[in-house]
């Protein structure tokens, strides 16, 4: 029996589902792919910038952006591979008139 089933194997559905794991829960990932390869691998990893978003979705995505280094950290620690995590800082070109 599965305690969860998620559909989709990017990278939101495989954190949630590591996570659940990492509470004991049976956790079932369906894709119609393979995991990571769809939208996550189109996005190249890169995180919203906060111009992108609406204003209620800024302190969700400010707290993850400060979370996802320590589960990079974690996950190659637990798994021994580097999952390529870089912290990249971008500057954002002003329009030149």
């Amino acid at each position: 029996m599965t305690d969860h089933i998620i559909i989709g194997g990017g990278v939101i559905g495989l954190t949630l589902a590591y996570s659940l794991a990492c509470q004991n829960e049976s956790v079932l990932v369906l894709d119609r792919g393979t995991c990571g390869q769809g939208t996550s691998r189109a996005a190249a990893g890169m995180l919203a910038t906060d111009i992108e978003l609406r204003e209620e979705l800024h302190t969700l995505a400010a707290r993850s952006r400060r979370l996802y280094p320590l589960l990079a950290r974690r996950l190659t620690r637990e798994t021994g591979i580097d999952c390529g995590y870089r912290e990249q800082p971008f500057l954002l070109k002003q329009n030149e008139q």
